[in-house]
C-alpha cells in the first residue's frame, strides 16, 4: 500500500515536471518581437489617407512647357536700332519703269525728297534700293522683329505701293538690264491703298516682333551688311501723278 502510494506520488511528479517544462518551451522557441518596433495595423478599407511616413508625390510643375523644337528665349537685354541708309541707287529693269529723281534726298527727313513722275495707268516706277545702314548689331543678338518707316506724299489720288521687301543687294548681273542681283528676305510688305496728298506722312511696315516671314535669316551677320537694306516701289492707277519719298528709317529690335 505504501508501495503504490509513493508510486503514485513519483508519478504525478513527473508529469508536474513535463508540464512545466511544456510552458518554457512554447516560449523559448516563438520568434522574438522586437522592443524598438510596433507592430502596424493595417489601414481600414475606407481610409484614402497615405500611410505614416510615406513621401508625397511630387506635383505638376506649374511653368509651361515651351515645347519641342522651340528655342530658348533670350533672357537678357533688349534694345533697338535704329538708323537711315547711307546709300540710296534706283534700278531700271524695264522700258517702262520711270526713274527717280534725287534719290539721295530720300535718306532724311529734310523736305527735300526723291521723286518719280508717273504717266497716267498702269505706271510703275523704277526700283529704289536703300542700304547700308551701320547698324553694328552684336554678333550674339537673337533678333525679334524689324520696323520700316518711309516718309512719303503723292501729288496725284492713285499713287501706292507696287513692293516694299527687305533685301540684300548683290553685284550686277549680267541680263540685258545688267539687273543686281537681289536677295529678298521673307514677304511683301506692300500696303493696300493710296499715299496721301497734300503732306507727308509716315507709312510703318513691320513691327518690333515682326520678322517679315523671314525668321531666322535675318541674323546680325545679314544686317549689318553695306548690302542689306529695303526694295522697294511705286505705281500709278490714275492720271498724271508725282510720288515723293523724304525719308527712309530702319528699326532693329533684338535682345541679347
Amino acid at each position: 500500500m505504501r508501495f503504490f502510494s509513493v508510486l503514485g506520488l513519483a508519478v504525478l511528479g513527473l508529469a508536474g515536471c513535463e508540464s512545466s517544462y511544456g510552458d518554457k518551451s512554447s516560449d523559448l522557441f516563438a520568434p522574438e518581437r522586437s522592443t524598438t518596433e510596433s507592430p502596424t495595423d493595417p489601414a481600414p478599407a475606407d481610409d484614402t489617407s497615405p500611410p505614416t511616413g510615406t513621401v508625397p508625390a511630387p506635383q505638376p510643375s506649374s511653368i509651361p512647357d515651351p515645347g519641342p523644337g522651340t528655342p530658348p528665349a533670350k533672357t537678357g537685354t533688349c534694345t533697338s536700332l535704329s538708323a537711315s541708309p547711307n546709300v540710296v541707287s534706283q534700278e531700271v529693269t524695264s522700258e517702262y519703269d520711270a526713274s527717280w529723281l534725287d534719290v539721295i534726298d530720300a535718306r532724311t527727313p529734310d523736305s527735300q525728297a526723291a521723286s518719280v513722275n508717273l504717266d497716267s495707268y498702269t505706271s510703275y516706277s523704277a526700283n529704289l534700293y536703300a542700304r547700308d545702314f551701320k547698324l553694328a548689331i552684336p554678333t550674339s543678338a537673337q533678333i525679334k522683329g524689324v520696323a520700316l518707316e518711309i516718309k512719303r506724299k503723292t501729288a496725284g489720288t492713285k499713287v501706292g505701293d507696287l513692293v516694299v521687301y527687305l533685301a540684300t543687294l548683290g553685284a550686277p548681273g549680267s541680263g540685258p538690264k545688267h539687273s543686281a542681283v537681289l536677295t529678298q528676305y521673307g514677304d511683301d510688305r506692300s500696303k493696300q491703298g493710296y499715299w496721301p496728298t497734300g503732306s507727308y506722312t509716315t507709312a510703318t511696315y513691320g513691327s518690333e516682333t515682326d520678322l517679315w516671314g523671314a525668321g531666322t535669316k535675318l541674323d546680325a551677320a545679314t544686317m549689318n551688311a553695306s548690302s542689306f537694306g529695303v526694295h522697294f516701289a511705286v505705281a500709278n492707277d490714275g492720271s498724271d501723278a508725282t510720288a515723293y519719298v523724304d525719308s527712309i528709317k530702319l528699326t532693329v529690335h533684338y535682345c541679347e
